[in-house]
């Protein structure tokens, strides 16, 4: 079985790693618990794992809102307890902004490049 990443504030690490059995994964930078059990208590689901879908051009935005791009899931991800706080706030960040400057890539020529 692979391992089950939870995030975890930093001033809490201490006390919910030793009271959850948590090890830190320095490969991936995030706390692990390799069994089930421990993952659905309760008490962990606030910390479980939402994996955002996050607009290019919204990243320095998520960074803004506490999210962390997360190489394993490849994607941006927050932690339960804060997506919950405002869903829709996050949810947004997956949608390009209408005042974005668009570049048509066909009018590019040769010579503007140089």
């Amino acid at each position: 079985m692979s391992d089950l990443f939870v995030l975890i504030p930093y001033d809490h690490r201490e006390v919910l790693s030793k009271k959850y059995m948590l090890s830190w994964n320095p490969s991936t930078k995030l706390w692990s618990c390799g069994n089930e059990r421990i993952y659905n208590m309760a008490g962990m689901n606030r910390f479980h794992i939402k994996r955002l879908d996050v607009h290019f051009v919204n990243k320095d935005a998520a960074k803004k809102l506490g999210c962390k791009w997360l190489p394993i899931y490849n994607k941006w991800c927050i932690a339960m307890e804060v997506y919950n706080n405002n869903p829709a706030m996050y949810d947004a960040l997956a949608v390009k902004p209408s005042n974005q400057p668009t570049f048509n890539y066909d009018e590019v020529v040769d010579e503007d490049i140089l």
